[in-house]
């Protein structure tokens, strides 16, 4: 146990130094030379903010569709939730698609998951839906290496908060699209091995 628990720390190591290295362009991979571009997260695809349907509304909840809060994020992808809505919840909710990116925006800030099926969510989480151009394994790790960056633009405070029209103005940088996913697929090999260990 002490073994593996130490050859999982390693790998845990490997990977915060690969995020450090390739998210940041410090690094690039073979064959790689187009400058990065450093653009807002309303541009790399539509924001959406979360919604609660009425708890005092018992039929709005149920066990047919996934509704995400902070609670259910537990690793790269959300799958499942542990609060469901209804059929009738799900008309008042608000959706995102599978692909797009959760992070959470207030209190644990800075969160994020991607949604592996058609998923509603609570208003502390503000989603990207990616466009095209953009990698959703990509923006996960580059928002999960950009953490210190969402706290500071939460500020400070009893409860920290970054609002859409804000999330929307963050900037970050991003490389074009193919190497987008080549640097995804590294890190997502890497988290595979930690998982598997």
């Amino acid at each position: 146990i002490e073994k593996l628990t130490k050859k999982i720390e390693i790998k845990k190591q490997i990977k915060k130094g690969l995020m450090r290295d390739l998210l940041t362009g410090k690094k690039r991979l073979d064959g790689f030379k187009d400058k990065w571009e450093t653009l807002t997260l309303g541009s790399v695809g539509q924001i959406v903010t979360g919604n609660t349907p009425s708890k005092k509304v018992t039929e709005y909840y149920g066990n047919e569709y996934p509704w995400a809060t902070a609670i259910d994020f537990n690793g790269v992808y959300i799958d499942d939730t542990e609060i469901k809505l209804s059929e009738s919840g799900k008309s008042v909710a608000r959706l995102v698609p599978p692909g797009s990116i959760l992070v959470t925006c207030i209190a644990s800030i800075g969160k994020n998951a991607i949604a592996k099926k058609l998923m509603a969510f609570n208003q502390q989480i503000n989603a990207i839906i990616p466009n095209k151009k953009h990698n959703s394994e990509f923006i996960y790790y580059l928002i999960e290496n950009s953490f210190h960056k969402l706290k500071e633009v939460a500020g400070g405070g009893e409860l920290a908060m970054i609002s859409k029209g804000v999330f929307e103005k963050i900037k970050l940088s991003f490389p074009n699209l193919v190497e987008q996913v080549a640097i995804a697929h590294i890190l997502t090999t890497t988290d595979k091995e930690i998982f598997k260990l």
